[in-house]
């Protein structure tokens, strides 16, 4: 089961130090500018600000967190490329390889570390990128009900599997192919990665 907060976009501006508590707070709501810890980044931070509010007030497209100035907001959006993943892909690693800056398309979290507490024993926990799986069953189902299945990836924007399970997993097109005899008979399983919970 997924749970996620709705979130009230507000057109707002400010600017704080990457440390600042708020920060972790507020960055998914309002477009916060980079700053320096001390005042001596104050006529950068400030001038970024100005060219987001100009943006945000005449509704023009705002750029990248990594173009604006600002820290990325978790947001997904699609856009169209000249090149394929692929290519794209390639390119960034051969970037790395030869020490070139590159631009990850997806930037991931990152978390400090923390020393972890000593245990009595171990703990049997499954992890969020399991290499675990389970199986769904679908015998006697002709399509799969949004109400029922539910797709969790952070690589793409889920929202249109959501709406129709059948996209990802194309069951109703299985059954029609079954029943005009194309294929033999559909598995009566869906196998799927398990990221933990009940089975």
């Amino acid at each position: 089961m997924r749970i996620t907060r709705k979130r009230r976009l507000k057109r707002s501006v400010t600017s704080m130090f990457e440390e600042n508590p708020g920060v972790d707070l507020f960055h998914e709501d309002i477009y916060i500018v980079r700053s320096e810890e001390s005042v001596r980044g104050m006529e950068d931070a400030i001038s970024k600000m100005v060219n987001l509010a100009l943006k945000l007030a005449g509704k023009e497209t705002i750029g990248r967190p990594s173009e604006e100035g600002y820290f990325p907001r978790n947001l997904v959006k699609n856009e169209l490329a000249d090149r394929n993943a692929a290519e794209r892909a390639v390119e960034m690693i051969l970037r790395k390889v030869r020490g070139e800056p590159f631009q990850p398309e997806l930037e991931l979290p990152r978390f400090d570390r923390v020393k972890p507490a000593t245990l009595g024993k171990p703990l049997a926990m499954p992890r969020s990128r399991s290499n675990r799986f389970t199986a769904y069953e679908v015998k006697g189902l002709d399509r799969l009900a949004p109400e029922d299945f539910e797709a969790i990836h952070g690589g793409y924007d889920t929202k249109f599997v959501d709406q129709d399970p059948n996209r990802l997993v194309p069951l109703d097109a299985l059954r029609e192919m079954e029943r005009r005899g194309l294929v033999g008979e559909v598995h009566g399983r869906v196998y799927v990665k398990w990221r933990g919970g009940d089975w």
